[in-house]
């Protein structure tokens, strides 16, 4: 995630463990933890097994549920919210999607439950980069149904501080009885891959007295575990487009700084991550900071540059971490008022929980902000800030 944590997705097998000397005993969930191995946080419980998760350009999170009817789901406040109020628990979440039926083009399905609908939804990648047309830009999400033989199109649309997910169309579909889509991501190249399961069986459970072996999934010979295939969706001149179009194995650190600026999120998570790896973080700081205060928004009302050099401080330690460097502090203050209401949501979720980032969002008014999602975020930060009787008021 663009938040340097790792997150992940478990179904009702759930996951019981240790993690830094702390128990955990969940299932159904979204969670998320450093890569240090450090900390473990669910962030939100979902319905049943789940197989698909994904990101958009503000760095919100998008899953699919692939067994309770909610092909698109919206992760919108941490659980952790939830449980630090004495008596309250966190709610399951429901689907943001205005339908669950599927689209195919041929009759030969095998179902066993949500008979025409989504049954097995997997994978929710959000197109982030700007190969495809515009419409497509930060705003179509991506979910396979297996059983159907296709990749649907979803269009997510805000509304409030929450959002909406239409389904007017597949991207990919086929009516070969093999073909099972499964999971895809924007690659490198700005295009569309996605994996192919290949299989014609794909049920698990059947609810029929039929043999049953691992995992409950019924036996079947037409089960196929050695192949599949990997397709990628072209837009344009195909033939000219480079599927690696970018090299940061040895990139400079003022390489990767200029690379948080692509125009595809898959290059601007990369740099993040490699300069965090790599990078010094009093050298490289004014650079990130110049990004920010650059307020390069464009025509959909992002700043990738500035989300992406936020979060990079943020790795580093130099916003209120161990490697903390006042003139970043300083700059993510400042992104509160930032003409882009992602940096400024971006903001809020970066600065360190203490008295001065209080101070910040109620002298900037940002609980009034014209976006709904900010004023949100305003409300959790300042609900984990320390107490005090403006925030109060």
């Amino acid at each position: 995630g663009v938040d340097n944590w790792v997150w992940g997705q478990v179904g009702y097998t759930g996951f019981s463990g240790t993690v830094n000397g702390e128990s955990y005993n969940f299932t159904s969930a979204v969670f998320r933890f450093k890569p240090d191995g450090s900390d473990l946080e669910v962030v939100a419980s979902l319905p049943g097994n789940q197989a698909g998760l994904g990101f958009n350009e503000e760095g919100l999170a998008f899953a699919s549920v692939a067994t309770d009817q909610q092909p698109s789901n919206y992760v919108a406040i941490p659980q952790r919210h939830y449980e630090n109020v004495n008596g309250w628990s966190a709610p399951t979440l429901g689907p943001i999607s205005d339908t669950n039926r599927i689209m195919p083009i041929t009759d030969r399905l095998r179902q066993g439950d949500n008979i025409g609908g989504y049954t097995a939804a997997s994978g929710h990648e959000i197109y982030t980069a700007r190969e495809y047309p515009e419409k497509y830009w930060n705003r179509t999400g991506f979910v396979s149904e297996p059983t159907g033989h296709l990749v649907g199109t979803w269009h997510i649309e805000r509304d409030g501080a929450n959002y909406t997910a239409r389904h007017p169309r597949n991207i990919a579909t086929s009516s070969d009885s093999w073909f099972s889509p499964i999971y895809q991501k924007v690659g490198p190249d700005g295009m569309l891959w996605f994996i192919d399961w290949y299989n014609y069986v794909i049920l698990h459970n059947t609810g029929m007295n039929l043999e049953h072996g691992q995992g409950n999934a019924y036996v079947n010979p037409l089960r196929d575990a050695m192949r599949s295939r990997l397709y990628r969706i072209t837009y344009g001149e195909a033939d000219a487009v480079d599927p690696q179009p970018m090299n940061l194995s040895d990139a400079s650190t003022s390489e990767l700084v200029d690379a948080l600026t692509s125009d595809n999120m898959f290059w601007r998570q990369t740099a993040q991550q490699l300069l965090i790896s790599r990078a010094d973080p009093e050298e490289v700081a004014p650079d990130l900071i110049d990004l920010i205060e650059a307020e390069s928004v464009d025509d959909l009302g992002l700043d990738p540059g500035a989300i992406h050099a936020l979060w990079t401080l943020e790795g580093l330690g130099a916003v209120g971490g161990e490697n903390q460097v006042q003139a970043a502090v300083l700059a993510a203050r400042e992104a509160l008022s930032h003409p882009s209401p992602a940096v400024r949501l971006n903001a809020l979720r970066v600065l360190p929980n203490t008295a001065p980032t209080r101070t910040e969002i109620l002298d900037r008014d940002v609980l009034s902000d014209d976006d709904p999602r900010v004023r949100m975020w305003a409300l959790l930060v300042l609900a984990e800030a320390p107490e005090s009787e403006e925030a109060g008021t």
